[in-house]
Formats: structure tokens, sequence, C-alpha cells
């Protein structure tokens, strides 16, 4: 994994999305997760649809975190322009 460029690009996050097991694989888990939020469009809603597990959930909340932190720039600052 150490090889894989990155950003990733939304369509590899979506595939590096099902490569998730139902553990940590040895702390591997983290690092996938870290690739599939370099992708430019994360969170991609569709990646997570129909998937589930302790590192799915993991993924959905924090993209939660992301849109709340986005919605919240856009607030504070306005719109762009």
């Amino acid at each position: 994994m150490s090889k894989v460029q990155t950003p990733v690009t939304d369509e590899e996050a979506c595939a590096l999305v099902k490569l998730f097991g139902p553990d940590g694989c040895f702390g591997l888990a983290w690092t996938l997760l870290h690739l599939i939020e370099t992708a430019p469009g994360w969170p991609v809603e569709r990646a997570l649809i129909g998937f589930e597990g302790e590192w799915i959930d993991r993924l959905r909340e924090r993209a939660e975190g992301r849109r709340a932190d986005s919605l919240q720039s856009a607030i504070s600052y306005g719109p762009a322009g």
C-alpha cells in the first residue's frame, strides 16, 4: 500500500472501500482509511452503500464530520467569490 500514489481518485476510493474486512488487519485498516480520504471528492456517498462493519462505520462518521466542517466554513465565510 505504500506504493499507492495519493491522492487516489474517487473511483479508486470506491474500490478501496471494498477491501475492509471484519478486523483491523494488523493496523492496515487505518492506512486504507487514510488513502480513501485522499480522494478529491471524498466523501463519495455511493462508495459506502451496501457495506457494513466497524471500518465502514468509522468512514461514515468521519465523512459526516467533514461535511459538518465544510458547512460550518461556508456559514462562517459566506459564498466564495
